[in-house]
């Protein structure tokens, strides 16, 4: 608002500026040599908002100062600016190196800019002038508008990015002709738009070029895009009021509630049509529009009256018409109110209410004059949004409205709008009938009726009778379902389509039921589940004779969808083969061959006969035989073109009739678009491996066309690249055939960029009726794979077509990961004649099943159509018993059209007898009666920080999910993992149905792999919990849930990929079940215009819990596993100035079609590389690159290249090697790894390449981070298949010993490194006479040394392990070097461990003491040890290494024996309290140096024991030996006795004897047993006495005896010790038989 009153007023000013009179008009005139448009203005109206609405295109002269690109950002190409142009004044662009075909020259459009001068209605008018270049820069002509083709010509299109984040084309080809394009001149291209909802609620919208092979350039000057705005009227600001628009709902998409159009409820007899609403989700709920602010701007002002008039009906919740009698709010008789919904600036809402209609002569069952009027103010003025609407009556009550308008009272006189127009082009350039584009509008928000509908009887109203479904149809009520079972439809009227569809009124004859080309109808007795009658089709001669039944197109309202029940049985008869040896037609000339010239040998022109079908043929000497030539088609246009000829139909006539078969013959090569021969292996429509197939294109007597197809027989596997192979198939000879106008057969169906070669060609007739092999067997399936139903098409799908449209080219679906078979995805061709079957079996799961399908036949008046749907109740046909039929099928919008409509069953062959009863055709309404559920928005956000939307539930609604082909999806009031809500979907009447979400594939990075994660429960039909089978993915009674995704291509055609759960843990019925999915982002999935996620499969009944949802990237894989069998280069170019190319190889790893190839390197730089997706890196993760590589030499007639592994990048032998390239600002940084598999090159073979690499700051901190495969010399052409990057998991951890291989005996130093400087190599000799050792040298810093990365997922807080290792320190001369380990610093400092912990980019670094008591050696091994408690720094670190620092600089470290391993106190013993009492096991464990000093073990000790301890180099009192005490032992009021066998010694060895009475810290004193704990940071202290009272001896071991109370404070302190003190320093404490034992108390 604020944007228009600026530019209101810049108006005003201006045009005050020019004239006095304020009604004076701006002149208008069009600037040739600018190519500015003015438009004109009148009447102080803002029609255009002058300049800021003129122009949609910045810079669109590519002349801005200093960036002539300025604004040209778009779209995936690069571009460059030009000097020559259309325009003297202009530069043009080229784009060029264009990621796709939909890659092009293009910009962003403003959408403040669209906010301000667009509304629905508008039309954009482009203009630009252009020239196309081939690959080679050379200009050429183009010719189609056929996608992708050499010769095409471009498209304009609007890029769409919706609110849920969706992107779809809005395309609009060129309205000038191309009779006179001139390749080397501009050429003009002019195209409009009609700006739609979709385009205004838009997201982004970006304007291209494209449509053009990717390879070739564009060149374009002057680009102009501008509005051209219809006037304004405010006589009627409804949309659609009188419902008489091409869509009869267009315009009322308000407000919370359902609504149909009503033809039986006219209210005048002009056509005008009403509607009716119901379905409320509250009593302010009611038809309704949302208002056009133009309207509000160009027609009011505050204080206009409006004026709102309809014709109303109002209705109770059993559609009873009822007299509104009051204005009190949701009773039963109150009247309705007229409302807009205001939305203020603010974002905050009100309703504005109009005056009270007159109600006095309200009729009960009649229409009523409903009028209402408002006054505009302020707030309406400022609002950024309005809706108008009906309100008031209770919600479960219904509205009927006919005829409504909103106008003025009296409206303001309004000058006519003046445009001048942008010029034109000639008019003799003009196409007789330019494409145009209409948009479609998104649906409206509407959810489906849930309760029961009766029809109002005709006495309330002649006019809103129910009418018939058909002229001769009689409407049954005994059709109907029961009230209880019925769900209400969403029409009138279509509940039930099929008369007679129990057959129980004894007759068929002569309508509704009738045969499908031919057969005989009777009823036989009895019928299905022991009823009278059921309906027998016999006499079928083909697989396309069935019974039909007309259809009502009053019901084909577009997106309803309708469900088809019936039961079937197939009686098999022996069909009777038709011989023709005798046949005399056979004689007459021209009547044993019908190719003519099929040797292409023909003398004066070898191509005779072979005049078809959109390609170019040439003749090639030799073909298959002696005498014959082959043909060559290249340069197809489409994939329907390929050799052929025109069928001469006067051969037709004489030689065949109905039921012949044609058996066609020939020999064929395919070649690639490099003329590279390669072996097809799939008949697969357009695929790069697809195999050609036979097609007649017959032109029906009305015009329009259909194809018969026949694909090739025999075995694919045969096919041998480079060769001649045979090629035979049979093609049925039908009514089509012999009524057709024009026949053409062709070879086709290979892509259009490859070429065939046709020898030896022979089409005749059979004399004897061919027989079929038998049906394939079942397709063989992965476990966790499963199809669609979309897969069980039939043959029909081959004769299928509506004129020249698309639907010729019916795409049969592919699954993935774990394809089908071959034959899964390939069209049946099912064959009459002497077809015996078992007695009326088929296989429902075969995929050329021959079981019954649904055909629905759509007449129009240009054409018709047919669409195929399969019965989804796929269990065992049981053969001469009645089976389910089940089907679906959905009205699209071309169907709406309809003149015409029936359906029939087809599909088992000719000879096998059909018989069907209980036929039901119904509109399908998923939501059963008295269903509640809470709804939440739908509306998605294109932010990908959310992929799943409300994927846990606790929104409390169901906003973001939808519940696919109906059920009832609603919130269950528990959660996983102990929250609130869930989704349970229920009502569930199919398998395919279920939970279904938008799939934001904008959020996806093409190529990386992602998983969907969720959890699950099943309940039964009794609502009791289920556990499903795993191993069961199809469709059976313990099937378990599947991920499907639903894409959608440009093209609008449809496919579906299959996830089965990878969490292998069988299902608990009880408990909530992990669902596990990884998938691949494919070309498929990032180019699908509009896709969703759902889960399905459980069978019919079943109920789905589901909770949890996320999708997420897998970043354990940086590249999913990338191998070219799906022919795509998807991620991978050529990189940093190597050459060459890329291109996909018919040679793979292990036997597999494909690899991916470079080829031509002409630098010794670079190579093929993929880019990292460095979202998924964190500093020190370790990830393994695996491929496998062949290499061949290019410049040596191709043979395979041997190398040497590590060998310098300029060796001839070179082998490949990865490198990671930095993309810094102004400079790149290349790291390379070498192979690390050992084994020797095979030349011949694929040879495994692996390298492992660790994740840096420097990776993360730059631009962009690219992989190379690089290395090999100028001239060797690289081949890798197979790749992959995973996370690098060395051997699987183990938490309770973090350092593997601290022996250093099987030479892996995959986790050691370096801290600040230093390097390591092994060392002769090791620990314990072991073969090797680890030094560490090159240390420039004190805090330098070898480091060794943790396994952080161990390292839980409070976790304690015990570090261990045996060091040794040499000298830089190799001499044997003693530290001090009483020195902490300086050059005689010993080793200390150190932690380095990076988290979040902060590094804290903590160290730990030797507490090994022992005194250094400098010739020997010293043991290392200290217990390691995790504290919260480690737990949560990125990074954790430790490393041992401290010795001076250059000093090395050897080390060996390295542990860091779970501590395992010592088991509990609380009578004793002291670990290792004596020395007699030559071991310290559990001795530590209090406050410093070294213990030792020496010869000698008490009681004539061998050994005992010695404290020594003390240099302070406290100093003495030590130990830990077990404070779970200490209970208070213990009473503990401590006893020890003391003797002192001076340093030199001296005895020395204490005085027991001396003072505390003199030369005299005495030891001192001394206890100590520690409460949070309280420390206090405990003495035990000597209670021994004789003198001490000085050549003896003396006794110790204390006693020790445990006090209230020991009892509950945290830690406590023991230790020794009190001589003074420079004395030794020997001591012996320690002992701190219970002798009372608790």
């Amino acid at each position: 608002k604020l944007i228009r009153s600026a530019l209101f007023c810049s108006l005003l000013i201006a045009k005050f500026a020019q004239t006095t009179s304020a009604l004076a008009p701006i002149s208008s005139s069009y600037d040739e040599e600018t190519g500015e448009h003015v438009v004109t203005f009148e009447n102080n109206r803002l029609l255009n908002e002058l300049s800021i609405c003129d122009q949609f295109l910045k810079n669109r002269h590519a002349n801005a100062q200093g960036d002539p690109l300025q604004d040209w950002d778009c779209c995936d190409n690069s571009m460059v600016a030009q000097s020559f142009s259309y325009q003297a004044t202009s530069n043009s662009i080229k784009s060029y190196n264009r990621a796709s075909v939909h890659a092009g020259p293009g910009q962003v459009l403003d959408l403040a800019q669209r906010d301000t001068c667009l509304s629905v209605g508008d039309v954009l008018e482009f203009e630009v002038f252009f020239m196309l270049l081939a690959h080679d820069d050379q200009p050429y002509m183009c010719n189609t508008d056929v996608w992708n083709q050499p010769l095409t010509c471009p498209i304009m299109s609007l890029g769409v990015t919706k609110p849920e984040g969706s992107f779809v084309f809005v395309n609009s080809y060129n309205e000038i002709g191309r009779s006179d394009w001139v390749p080397d001149e501009w050429n003009r291209f002019f195209t409009t738009v009609t700006v739609d909802e979709m385009l205004m609620q838009a997201s982004k919208i970006d304007i291209r070029f494209r449509g053009i092979p990717k390879s070739n350039k564009f060149v374009i000057s002057d680009p102009s895009l501008r509005a051209v705005r219809p006037p304004v009227p405010c006589d009627q600001m409804l949309v659609n009021g009188d419902g008489k628009a091409e869509d009869p709902l267009d315009g009322w998409n308000c407000c919370w509630n359902q609504m149909i159009s009503i033809p039986q409820a006219k209210f005048k007899a002009d056509g005008s049509l009403g509607y009716k609403s119901y379905q409320h989700a509250s009593n302010s709920a009611g038809p309704g529009q949302y208002l056009d602010l133009l309207h509000r701007d160009s027609c009011l002002e505050v204080g206009t009256k409006m004026i709102f008039e309809a014709h109303i009906m109002t209705l109770d919740a059993f559609d009873q018409p009822y007299v509104c009698s009051s204005d009190t709010w949701a009773k039963a008789n109150t009247c309705p109110i007229l409302s807009f919904h205001v939305t203020k600036p603010s974002g905050s809402k009100v309703f504005k209410n109009g005056s009270k209609s007159p109600r006095a002569d309200w009729v009960n069952n009649d229409w009523n004059l409903f009028k209402s009027s408002f006054v505009v103010d302020d707030v309406y003025m400022a609002a950024t949004e309005i809706n108008i609407r009906l309100r008031g009556i209770p919600k479960a009550n219904r509205y009927l409205i006919s005829d409504a308008r909103l106008y003025v009272d009296n409206p303001p006189t309004q000058a006519p709008i003046t445009e001048t127009a942008i010029p034109t082009a000639d008019p003799t350039n003009l196409p007789t009938s330019a494409p145009t584009h209409t948009p479609t509008l998104p649906p409206t928000r509407s959810s489906q009726p849930t309760y029961f509908t009766p029809t109002i009887p005709p006495t309330a109203n002649p006019t809103i009778a129910v009418t018939t479904q058909h002229p001769t149809f009689s409407r049954s009520p005994t059709n109907y379902p029961s009230k209880s079972a019925y769900i209400a439809p969403r029409t009138e009227g279509c509940d039930m389509l099929v008369n007679n569809g129990d057959f129980e009124m004894g007759s068929v004859d002569p309508y509704p039921w009738n045969v499908n080309q031919g057969g005989i109808l009777s009823l036989v007795s009895p019928g299905a589940g022991g009823s009278n009658y059921s309906l027998k089709v016999g006499g079928r001669e083909t697989e396309h004779y069935g019974p039909k039944h007309p259809l009502s197109i009053a019901c084909f309202n577009k997106d309803a969808q309708f469900e088809v029940k019936a039961n079937i049985k197939l009686v098999a008869t022996t069909a009777t083969s038709r011989k023709l040896q005798s046949d005399s037609r056979f004689d007459q000339p021209g009547c044993t061959q019908f190719i003519v010239n099929g040797l292409a040998n023909a003398a004066d022109n070898p191509k005779e006969g072979w005049n078809c079908c959109e390609n170019n043929l040439s003749v090639l000497s030799p073909g298959f035989s002696a005498e014959a030539n082959a043909i060559k088609s290249s340069n197809r246009w489409t994939v329907n073109s390929g050799p052929g000829q025109t069928f001469d139909l006067f051969s037709r006539d004489a030689c065949l009739q109905l039921e012949d078969k044609l058996n066609f013959m020939a020999y064929l090569k395919t070649l690639d678009a490099n003329d590279q021969p390669y072996k097809c292996s799939t008949d697969v429509f357009n695929k790069p491996l697809s195999c050609p197939f036979l097609s007649f294109r017959i032109t029906k007597p009305d015009g329009t066309k259909v194809w018969k197809n026949g694909y090739m027989k025999g075995s694919k596997d045969d096919w041998v690249a480079g060769e001649w192979n045979h090629f035979y198939t049979t093609i049925n000879v039908d009514q089509d055939f012999l009524d057709a106008t024009e026949i053409t057969l062709r070879v086709r169906g290979i892509p259009a960029e490859n070429s065939i070669l046709i020898s030896d060609a022979s089409l005749a007739s059979e004399l004897e009726a061919y027989v079929p092999p038998a049906p394939t067997p079942n397709p063989t399936m992965s476990a966790t794979i499963a199809l669609d139903e979309s897969f069980f098409r039939s043959s029909s799908i081959n004769e299928t077509t509506f004129n020249e449209t698309s639907l010729n080219e019916t795409e049969i679906v592919e699954g993935i990961e774990g394809e089908i078979t071959e034959n899964g995805t390939a069209p049946a061709l099912l064959s009459g004649g002497n077809v015996t079957e078992s007695p009326g079996s088929c296989d429902p799961l075969s995929p050329t099943s021959m079981c019954p399908i649904l055909t629905i036949h759509v007449i129009y008046e240009t054409g018709e159509e047919h669409r195929y749907s399969p019965n989804i109740a796929l269990v065992k046909w049981e053969p001469d018993q009645y089976n389910e039929f089940h089907a679906f099928f959905e009205i699209t919008e071309m169907m709406t059209n309809a003149i015409e409509a029936y359906f029939y069953f087809e599909g088992p062959p000719g000879g096998i007898d059909m018989y069907i009863d209980d036929v039901v055709v119904r509109e399908f309404q998923p939501l059963p009666v008295g269903n509640t559920h809470v709804e939440g928005d739908d509306w998605m956000t294109s932010s990908c920080d959310e992929i799943v939307r409300n994927g846990d539930a606790e929104t409390g609604d169901t906003a973001g999910w939808t519940a696919r082909l109906g059920g009832r999806l609603s919130i269950r009031p528990e959660g996983a993992d102990g929250t609130s809500f869930s989704f349970e979907h229920n009502a569930r009447t199919s398998f395919i149905m279920g939970p279904k979400h938008i799939l934001k594939t904008n959020c996806f990075t093409p190529g990386m792999q992602y998983v969907l994660n969720a959890k699950m429960k099943l309940l039964d039909e009794n609502g009791d919990h289920f556990a499903c089978d795993k191993n069961h993915t199809w469709i059976d009674d313990v099937s378990c849930p599947i991920l499907t995704f639903e894409l959608t291509s440009m093209s609008g055609a449809k496919s579906w990929k299959y996830f089965g759960n990878m969490d292998m843990e069988p299902w608990k019925a009880l408990f909530w079940n992990d669902f596990t999915v990884p998938f691949i982002v494919n070309e498929e999935i990032m180019n699908a215009v509009e896709a969703f996620f759902f889960i399905e499969r459980p069978r019919a009944g079943i109920t789905i819990i589901l909770d949890q949802v996320t999708i997420d990237r897998d970043c354990t894989k940086l590249i999913a596993e990338s191998n070219a069998e799906d022919n795509s280069l998807l991620g991978w170019e050529v990189m940093y100035g190597s050459g060459g190319y890329m291109a996909i190889h018919p040679e793979g790893h292990a036997g597999s079609m494909n690899s991916y190839g470079f080829f031509g390197r002409t630098t010794n730089v670079g190579g093929p590389g993929h880019p990292i997706d460095k979202s998924c890196l964190s500093v020190g993760n370790l990830y393994e690159f695996k491929a496998w590589i062949k290499l061949f030499d290019e410049l040596n007639g191709n043979q395979p290249v041997d190398c040497k592994k590590y060998s310098s990048t300029d060796s001839s032998s070179t082998c490949p090697a990865l490198s990671l390239v930095i993309n810094k600002s102004d400079s790149t940084k290349t790291l390379t790894w070498q192979n690390r598999d050992k084994t020797t090159w095979v030349p011949e073979e694929f040879n495994y390449f692996t390298a492992v690499f660790e994740v840096t700051q420097e990776m993360l901190d730059f631009g962009k981070l690219n992989l190379i495969i690089k290395g090999t010399r100028i001239g060797v052409a690289v081949l890798f298949d197979d790749v992959k990057i995973d996370l690098y998991e060395p051997p699987e951890s183990n938490c309770d010993h973090l350092v593997e291989d601290g022996h250093f005996e099987s030479g892996n130093l995959l986790n050691w490194g370096f801290r600040q400087s230093g390097s390591m190599h092994f060392y002769e000799g090791g620990y314990n006479n072991s073969t090797q050792s680890l030094i560490c040298v090159n240390r420039e810093m004190v805090g330098a040394g070898c480091s060794y990365k943790l396994d952080n997922s161990c390292l839980v807080e409070g976790k304690e392990y015990m570090f261990s290792a045996q060091l040794k320190l040499e000298t830089e001369n190799g001499d044997p070097f003693y530290c001090n380990k009483d020195k902490d610093s300086g050059d005689e400092a010993c080793p200390m461990l150190g932690f380095e912990v990076t988290a979040n980019g902060t590094t804290t670094v903590m160290n730990k003491a030797n507490h090994h008591p022992e005194n250094w050696k400098a010739d020997d091994w010293n043991y290392f040890h200290t217990k390691v408690t995790v504290d919260h720094r480690m737990a949560q670190g990125d990074k954790v290494i430790f490393y041992f620092r401290g010795p001076q600089v250059g000093m090395g470290v050897i080390m060996d024996d390295v542990h860091m391993d779970i501590y395992e106190p010592p088991a509990q013993d609380c009578l004793q309290l002291i670990t290792n009492t004596n020395a007699e096991n030559d071991s310290l464990m559990g001795w530590q140096s209090n406050e410093g000093g070294f213990i030792t073990i020496r010869d000698g000790g008490s009681m004539g024991s061998a050994h005992s301890f010695v404290h020594s180099h003390r240099t302070a009192h406290y100093m003495g030996p030590r130990q830990d005490i077990d404070v779970g032992c200490l209970v208070e009021g213990k009473i503990y006795e401590f006893n020890a066998h003391i003797k002192l010694e001076l340093e030199d060895g001296t005895p020395f004897a204490c005085d027991k009475s001396a003072a505390w810290k003199t030369e005299l004193t005495c030891p001192l047993v001394t206890i100590k704990c520690k409460t949070g940071t309280t420390i206090k202290s405990y003495y035990a006495n000597n209670l021994y009272g004789v003198d001490w001896l000085e050549n003896e071991f003396n006794i110790y005896r204390g006693e020790m109370e445990v006090k209230p404070e020991m009892a509950t302190a945290e830690s406590c010790y023991w230790y020794i003190q009190g001589p003074s320093a420079g004395k030794n404490i020997v001591f012996d038989n320690i002992n701190l034992r219970y002798v009372s108390g608790p």
